[in-house]
């Protein structure tokens, strides 16, 4: 755990593996759950006999799709061994099954199974849509750099297809209904006031234009190894008679009900107060419209 602070180029990256030396460099700026992560995901490629694989604790430089895919069997393994399926299933169900929506439970689970935010959501979806038969549903990671206050999705799932909201161009500004962002934005000022506690909360989403509409569960943390950002977790389950018989808490009126939309720049709702940037996409596609229209008439 020392000799990695030597380099500090290489202070961004949570692990490096030397396979000549079978040693396993460890950021000295880990918390104990992500070391924990990091030893399970070496046991991973090590159980699993995976070859194939990049020796830093991310890919920088993607040689094959073997190389990613392992990657991700290794990250699966290492959750696996830490958030016991039996023990999580059980959790799950006593979680689902309460009245009310209960924040301070769900977040009970990180430490019950000692595990960050990011673990905890990758479990939820290996567990959710087999053993709960909810299969509709996407998980979304924001990045927050309160700063310049930018969001960013750097990882997204989408199981059964694709779901809203999705990632998109570099300049579009995210729908800051989303809890995703909103959770972000109440951590920061929260940081503000010198707490760093991760914090959570529940939305219905409902995605405008559609006949969709998500229970969202959010978790926001402050980033780890580094300071100047925040990360926010998010899974949404598609509301429907499957999941009503599921959750139980799906109607409890704590659970705040939006709108929602993708981003700023491809959203027509009129008078929001969250918007930060004009519906340009929109607007580009009704002016096209009105050329289109208008060459039909000349042609007429």
């Amino acid at each position: 755990t020392e000799q990695l602070k030597d380099f500090p180029e290489l202070s961004t990256l949570r692990s490096v593996y030397l396979p000549k030396k079978k040693t396993l460099m460890l950021n000295n700026e880990l918390s104990e759950i992500q070391q924990s992560f990091q030893l399970a995901k070496e046991l991973g490629f090590n159980f699993l006999g995976l070859k194939n694989r990049s020796y830093t604790s991310s890919l920088l430089r993607v040689e094959s799709f073997d190389q990613v895919l392992n990657h991700f069997k290794a990250n699966y393994f290492a959750n696996a061994l830490l958030i016991n399926r039996q023990a999580f299933i059980v959790e799950l169900n006593n979680f689902f099954n309460k009245e009310k929506w209960d924040g301070e439970a769900f977040l009970e689970l990180l430490e019950k199974f000692n595990v960050s935010p990011e673990m905890l959501f990758q479990r939820l979806t290996n567990i959710i849509p087999i053993f709960f038969d909810l299969p509709s549903i996407f998980f979304l990671r924001f990045v927050h750099q309160p700063q310049t206050d930018y969001f960013a999705i750097d990882k997204e799932l989408h199981l059964k297809r694709k779901h809203h909201p999705q990632s998109y161009g570099l300049e579009e500004h995210y729908c800051r209904r989303w809890i995703s962002l909103s959770l972000l934005k109440d951590l920061r000022q929260q940081q503000q006031s010198g707490n760093t506690d991760t914090i959570v909360g529940a939305q219905r989403s409902k995605y405008f234009g559609s006949n969709d509409e998500y229970l969202c569960l959010t978790l926001a943390r402050p980033g780890h190894p580094k300071s100047n950002r925040n990360i926010s977790v998010t899974i949404g389950l598609q509301i429907n008679d499957k999941l009503r018989e599921k959750v139980k808490f799906l109607d409890d009126p704590a659970i705040t009900v939006r709108e929602v939309n993708n981003t700023c720049q491809r959203c027509a709702i009129e008078d929001c107060q969250e918007r930060v940037a004009p519906a340009t996409v929109i607007h580009r596609r009704a002016a096209r419209k009105k050329i289109e229209e208008a060459l039909l008439k000349i042609g007429k």
